[in-house]
């Protein structure tokens, strides 16, 4: 049997468990299979020929879940910060093949929790809700407790303590973010958000979401399809 056959099959077995928990081996026999296609993933994703099997596979196969477990590696998964070591092992993988590229930390805006509401209409076009316990990463130790930052159209932020309700969820997630001009290193970090989130199967293939970028009090908001605004983010906003 070849790779990419011994994958979808045991793609298809880790499926069919997920559909079905009651029929779930357990986790020794579970684990077990996803460390052997592990192994034969690895291999395969330096073979052109077996990418593209697995790149129709997870562009055609009728099971949801076996395209998200073919995708995971033909878009692999980019190590989120501080992992500036993983970050470079990322950068050299035989389907990134992007050398050193700089990299810095930042926040992309993704559908998922109520933490988030894109409003985009009027005077506000993101609306953050903060939580009142403190921060977990570096990336939010320098937002306010409580309420919502509202980024403005004019440039500002203002810090609510009744936010105002919008139409959609979005979940702030820390990512590493690459310089505008490389495009190719923007374009993977896409899909691998898309590939890994399942946002392709609700919202299509990868496209721009809105993000933060930099660390500390000054950072820039990017929404797609307008130009970047600076923001200065401190406790005292308001």
């Amino acid at each position: 049997m070849d790779r990419v056959t011994e994958l979808l099959d045991g793609w298809r077995q880790l499926a069919a468990w997920r559909h079905d928990w009651t029929a779930s081996p357990g986790p020794r026999k579970w684990n077990a299979l996803v460390d052997r296609l592990t192994r034969i993933a690895e291999e395969a994703v330096a073979d052109p020929a077996d990418v593209a099997r697995i790149t129709e596979i997870a562009d055609t196969d009728p099971d949801e879940e076996v395209r998200r477990n073919a995708r995971q590696w033909i878009h692999p998964w980019v190590p989120r910060p501080p992992e500036r070591e993983h970050l470079d092992r990322w950068l050299r993988h035989p389907l990134i093949d992007l050398g050193d590229v700089p990299a810095e930390h930042g926040i992309m805006l993704v559908p998922g929790t109520e933490s988030l509401t894109w409003v985009g209409t009027g005077d506000i076009l993101v609306q953050l809700e903060t939580p009142e316990y403190a921060a977990a990463t570096e990336a939010w130790d320098t937002l306010p407790r409580g309420g919502a930052l509202q980024f403005r159209r004019d440039g500002t932020v203002r810090h609510v303590t009744d936010p105002r309700p919008g139409p959609e969820s979005w979940d702030p997630v820390d990512v590493w973010t690459f310089p505008e001009d490389c495009a190719p290193a923007n374009r993977r970090l896409l899909e691998t958000v898309h590939s890994q989130w399942g946002l392709i199967e609700d919202f299509g293939p990868a496209h721009p979401l809105p993000m933060i970028r930099g660390t500390g009090p000054r950072r820039m908001l990017h929404l797609p399809g307008q130009a970047p605004v600076e923001y200065l983010l401190t406790p005292a906003v308001h």
